[in-house]
């Protein structure tokens, strides 16, 4: 299970992998905790795209889904992984 850390999401997996600290939405409103919005399974209130739902990292602002401010990572992007355990 790859996770990257740039400040920026993949195409190929629109975002899924992307485990970054952004939490608030292309306007700037900050993100709601996962958990109060049927995602038990997401801590915290940051960015996700679980199941590659959307076309990008999204969050919930105000109990409705919103898409996050992150960048597309050129095909030259060099990611930074972990490799979790």
């Amino acid at each position: 299970d790859m996770h990257f850390y740039a400040g920026c999401y993949d195409y190929q997996d629109k975002g899924e992998a992307y485990d970054a600290d952004v939490d608030f939405d292309m306007v700037g409103e900050v993100c709601q905790p996962w958990v109060d919005n049927n995602y038990p399974d997401i801590e915290g209130n940051k960015c996700r795209n679980p199941g590659q739902a959307r076309e990008q990292p999204w969050c919930f602002v105000n109990g409705v889904e919103s898409l996050c401010d992150i960048p597309l990572c050129s095909k030259y992007t060099i990611h930074i992984c972990v490799r979790s355990i």
